[in-house]
């Protein structure tokens, strides 16, 4: 159900952005109502981790598929496009973010820009026991500075460890193995996801919350931000108070939960997050998708926690209401992607 239901509401987003003929709320509504939605399909089964086998029909298939881009501040940005299903889906989905014509039309058109330097090939990709090994042509080694190298790296961990047979990803140049790029990347060892645009300490405990920008091409979409909290702890509390205290200042990420916005208790059961805001939560100015900003933000942020599979809004004890009289009286399940090109 909930597929088609986040995909619907996604695309009405961007057509907003397009169009300008959008009403969010009753997007919102539909999103909660939980109409037309259908059970996720189940996750892939990749016998090699590389090769996915192609359906019998001839009609052609596309294949829900995350990856990873960068924009112009240089986040990484998990965007769901829909690619045609064949063998090799692994190498397909990384050929989308080599930067090449179809990567200059989405930069073109979104803002979001590859991650893999021009005319690097894939010379190489196994997936066995949940390691990915993949050989690149030595055009990848072409990055202009250390950020550019990290953004590399960890845009194609990501992407790969989005298919449900990869863990780690261990990487090959030119057919050798390197300890690090020419910048100071380490890739000696496997790797695996974590502090995706990590902001604050490295150390300690960290947590992953969901702001969102609007680029200058007017497209706008979610950023997963890991922010070091010391010893605050990793649990969802700690997560939600950081969504809170709003994106860090010179960010350039946006938040549109009122500041000094306040939780009074919040618990899991069966699945299903609790959380009871003081008053003032939903108390905005301006355009009725800033409810739908909200709703993304908490909902993306406790996506995080793989025993989360919705969450109930509530104000002071109550149900929820918007300013426009909407009660979100239901639960929200958590959405299935962050931003839908």
């Amino acid at each position: 159900m909930r597929r088609q239901v986040i995909l619907g509401l996604s695309i009405f987003c961007i057509v907003l952005l397009m169009t300008g003929c959008f009403n969010p709320i009753q997007a919102l509504k539909d999103f909660i109502s939980g109409e037309e939605q259908a059970e996720p399909e189940p996750r892939d089964n990749i016998d090699t981790g590389e090769e996915e086998s192609v359906p019998e029909d001839t009609e052609v298939r596309l294949r829900e598929t995350v990856l990873y881009y960068k924009d112009d501040m240089g986040y990484l940005v998990p965007v769901m496009r829909e690619i045609e299903w064949e063998e090799g889906i692994a190498r397909a989905a990384l050929e989308k973010i080599i930067d090449g014509q179809e990567a200059a039309e989405i930069a073109e058109d979104a803002g979001l820009y590859p991650t893999i330097p021009a005319g690097t090939k894939i010379l190489g990709l196994t997936i066995r026991d949940g390691l990915a090994r993949i050989d690149l042509s030595g055009e990848a080694l072409d990055c202009r500075n250390a950020g550019e190298e990290e953004l590399m790296i960890k845009s194609i961990v990501y992407t790969l460890t989005e298919f449900n047979t990869v863990d780690s990803v261990q990487f090959m140049f030119e057919g050798k193995f390197l300890d690090t790029l020419e910048f100071g990347t380490r890739v000696d060892g496997p790797i695996t996801r974590g502090d995706i645009n990590l902001t604050g300490s490295a150390s300690g405990s960290k947590v992953t919350v969901y702001f969102y920008r609007q680029n200058d091409k007017g497209f706008q979409y979610f950023v997963p931000l890991t922010v070091g909290v010391g010893s605050a702890g990793s649990g969802m509390d700690a997560a939600m108070k950081c969504l809170l205290e709003g994106p860090p200042e010179g960010s350039g990420l946006k938040s549109d939960i009122p500041e000094n916005s306040k939780i009074m208790g919040m618990g899991l059961k069966n699945g299903i997050v609790y959380i009871n805001f003081e008053k003032g939560v939903f108390d905005y100015q301006g355009s009725e998708r800033i409810a739908e900003n909200i709703v993304r933000s908490v909902t993306l942020t406790l996506r995080e926690y793989p025993s989360v599979v919705g969450v109930q809004l509530l104000v002071d004890g109550k149900f929820a209401e918007l300013p426009g009289g909407t009660v979100l009286d239901r639960t929200i399940d958590v959405p299935v992607f962050a931003n839908i090109y």
